[in-house]
């Protein structure tokens, strides 16, 4: 039973790293994992991870139909609004595209971008409003509770006025 509980996590942690199943492998690049990888915005040495994972199998993958494949997905990730949703997840800028493309991607990334670090900054705000709430809850000091029911008023009005400036970039246009 112990070996169980050291092994399983091994091996689910194995099984994570494989980027293909043998039916993937199988299936062909260009129609599959090529175009998939290119809208993801991976870079051309992914294939190198398909490669290990297809070799568990013996199956060794047609790179040139995938990087023809990859090719027709990065038409459609190198486009403004992937742009937007990597600077919005926090993801950095990628750099796969074309350079025609790549010159139009800072704009809608760095929008999406602004969206994410206001998050953050209101995620924070959350946090001292919890912690300054738990201290008001415990303290028997009026003045100190007093103080920090006043703390909290400010950071939910700061937190507010971070609210609206995050909806100015809620969305690409």
């Amino acid at each position: 039973m112990r070996l169980i509980v050291l092994v399983l996590p091994l091996a689910l942690i194995l099984a994570a790293c494989a980027t293909l199943s043998e039916d993937q492998c199988r299936g062909g690049h260009r129609a599959g994992t090529g175009p998939l990888d290119g809208e993801a915005g991976r870079a051309p040495d992914w294939i190198a991870r398909h490669a290990e994972a297809c070799a568990d199998f013996g199956i060794q993958p047609d790179r040139e139909a995938w990087a023809a494949g990859r090719a027709e997905g990065l038409v459609l990730y190198c486009q403004p609004a992937p742009a937007y949703r990597n600077g919005r997840s926090g993801a950095r800028n990628s750099s796969v595209c074309p350079a025609a493309a790549r010159a139009k991607m800072p704009t809608p990334w760095e929008h999406g971008r602004q969206y994410y670090r206001l998050e953050q900054d209101i995620d924070q705000i959350d946090r001292e409003i919890d912690e300054a709430f738990r201290k008001a809850t415990v303290t028997e000091d009026a003045a100190l509770r007093d103080a920090l029911l006043r703390d909290i008023s400010f950071l939910r009005f700061r937190q507010g006025t971070l609210e609206h400036r995050q909806a100015r970039y809620s969305s690409w246009p």
